[in-house]
This record gives C-alpha cells, structure tokens and sequence, in this order.
C-alpha cells in the first residue's frame, strides 16, 4: 500500500507499508493497483488485496466487485451492501412485528383466564355454600332422628336445643319409641329447661 508523506524539506516522497506491516521508503512492487481514498485501500482485484499488510481493522474497496472488505485476523470478510442491510433491517421489522401480535395474543388469553379464574372461585364459592347449607340439613335430620331416653337427656346431648317434638324412648319390658314435647328454655320457677310435657292444662297452648 502506497502513501505520500512531506519530508524535512517540504518535498513529497512516496512510502509504502509490506506485508509485514512495517514502512518502507519507495513504491510498491505492485503499480498501479492500490490506491488511498479516505483512510480506504483501493484494490482491483483479490491478488493486490491479498498483497495487502495484514493489519486487523483495514478497510479495503475491491473495485472489480464493487464490494468493501474488512480485514479480520485471519482474512478479510466482505461487508454487506446497503440492499442486504435493508434486507435484514426488513426481516427484523417483521420478526419485532410477529413478537408484537405474539405478546398481545399472550396478554389477551391471560385477561381472558384471569377472568375465568375469578369465575371459577365465585363458582367454588357458591358450591361450598350450598355443601354447608346440605351438611347442615343433613346434620339437622339426623339429630331429629336421634333418640333419647328424657327431655333431660337430650339437653345434655344438644345444650342448644330448643323447644319442640323430640324422639323419645319409654323404658321397661315395653318399651317404644314416641314423639314427646321437651321444654329446652327455663320456666319461671322451676330452674333449667330439659322438661317433659306430660299433660296440657290448658288446650289452647
């Protein structure tokens, strides 16, 4: 590679660099085929651009393939033409546009099951309801199914028991089952509840 350089007395003298990358006073061997424009070497073909130094970073114009090559460690590599550059600029604009739907597609279906499980809980939430109110229905049958022996008793089984018809068992050799009325709640006078109706005094109470 040829370059001009002014010496002590303001004369042009003509350098140039080997292979080696180290200056030499003088022409190139090679006439006529390498070129400087603008910190870039001019080559007209692969055997000047090969004759180049091999210095990492050099930027060289090969004139017969109007391309521009860098030199790496190795080699030198061509770089991409404006076409090609709009080429890629134009495929990352459509991958970023495919990402773009992609991501609002994605947001959509998580607001959408989001949403269902918002539904789904209110869902659960009625059904462990309803399971609380059968449960206690349930519960509520079989107590009115339970038999005991005294009003007494069944105050002590169920201490919030309240007034009404309890299954009743009679002792003895006979004994059945009967519907008996228990006063649960205390009468004036006679302390606790757990009273067993024997008679009605009066038949409009």
């Amino acid at each position: 590679m040829e370059y001009e350089k002014m010496n002590s007395s303001g004369q042009l003298e003509t350098w140039h660099i080997k292979e080696t990358g180290r200056r030499k006073k003088g022409p190139c061997s090679i006439t006529g085929e390498v070129k400087m424009n603008d910190g870039v070497v001019v080559v007209s073909s692969n055997r000047s651009m090969n004759n180049l130094p091999k210095i990492e970073g050099l930027l060289s114009y090969r004139s017969d393939q109007e391309k521009l090559f860098l030199r790496g460690k190795s080699q030198w590599n061509a770089l991409k033409s404006n076409q090609q550059v709009d080429h890629s600029q134009s495929m990352i604009q459509t991958i970023l546009g495919n990402l773009t739907r992609l991501a609002k597609d994605v947001r959509s279906e998580l607001t959408s099951l989001k949403k269902e499980n918002t539904d789904l809980r209110l869902e659960l939430g009625d059904y462990k309801t309803r399971i609380r109110q059968e449960l206690d229905q349930v519960k509520e049958s079989i107590e009115n199914l339970t038999v005991y022996v005294s009003c007494k008793q069944a105050l002590e089984k169920k201490r919030n028991a309240s007034n009404g018809w309890y299954k009743i068992k009679t002792l003895g050799t006979n004994a059945f089952v009967t519907d008996v009325y228990c006063q649960m709640t205390s009468l004036p006078g006679c302390s606790d509840g757990g009273w067993t109706m024997a008679m009605k005094i009066d038949g409009k109470k």
